[in-house]
């Protein structure tokens, strides 16, 4: 399992994280709904990016979406609250950066959290058939304003075409659906939420990666699979949640 990064690996990975803003995701074609635990990552009062709150105040979401002056707004708040921690992404032992990363929420949103997937035993997501992605999409298709409500809508997944990820491992770390055949209007992935959630049978298994298409919308999409992660996510929070209880012990 890879170790942990941060501000130095990024800083070392630099050109490649620039390379992908241009993926930054949003749902098109997709209909209001509610999700207490999404998070809006903004950069100067824009939505840039999608993220879910897990336990413990810390925030998953795509590494491609860390910017120096983040701030996020969890659920239906409307107060946007900086990030000062140092993001943790996950990257192997030749520091290949894979497209997920956590974030420490300080303070104490009052607001529900997601679960972690339940995984089979070697990490591969259990599931099939359709998933249901959330964003802040367009009120209508085609329109470059975002709307002010989450969008979901129901994609179908299908194996990833590697040749056109550019991606350590696509097919074991990536989960890819398309617009379900023959649905219209079309669902598609657009800028403006990569790092949202992607349920499967209202359980949380993915995190939005992207389209097929860096320029435009397309039906076709990637998302970066929880359970080759979620070793790696629960270590960091029993971690932090163990430093915590310490430093309490300490000061009493």
């Amino acid at each position: 399992m890879g170790g942990l990064t941060s501000l130095l690996l990024l800083l070392c990975v630099g050109v490649t994280v620039s390379t992908v803003l241009d993926l930054q995701k949003r749902v098109e074609g997709g209909k209001d709904c509610q999700r207490q635990y999404h998070v809006k990552i903004l950069e100067d009062d824009e939505v840039i990016c999608g993220g879910s709150l897990l336990e413990n105040n810390w925030i998953l979401t795509a590494a491609h979406c860390w910017v120096w002056t983040m701030k996020v707004v969890v659920g239906q708040g409307n107060t946007p609250v900086p990030i000062t921690a140092p993001p943790l992404m996950y990257g192997d032992p030749q520091n290949m950066l894979h497209d997920i990363m956590l974030l420490q929420l300080p303070g104490n949103p009052q607001t529900g959290h997601v679960n972690l997937p339940t995984c089979e035993s070697d990490q591969v997501s259990p599931i099939s058939g359709n998933v249901e992605v959330a964003g802040h999409g367009p009120s209508t298709p085609g329109s470059d304003e975002m709307s002010d409500t989450l969008k979901c809508a129901e994609m179908t997944l299908e194996g990833c075409p590697a040749a056109q990820i550019d991606h350590p491992n696509p097919t074991v770390n990536m989960l890819c659906a398309r617009n379900p055949k023959g649905k219209t209007p079309e669902v598609k992935i657009c800028g403006g939420d990569s790092g949202g959630s992607v349920l499967y049978k209202g359980r949380f298994h993915g995190v939005i990666h992207g389209s097929f298409n860096r320029t435009e919308c397309a039906p076709l999409a990637a998302f970066m699979n929880i359970c080759r992660y979620k070793n790696w996510i629960n270590d960091i929070i029993k971690k932090k949640k163990a430093s915590i209880n310490h430093t309490a012990v300490e000061k009493s």
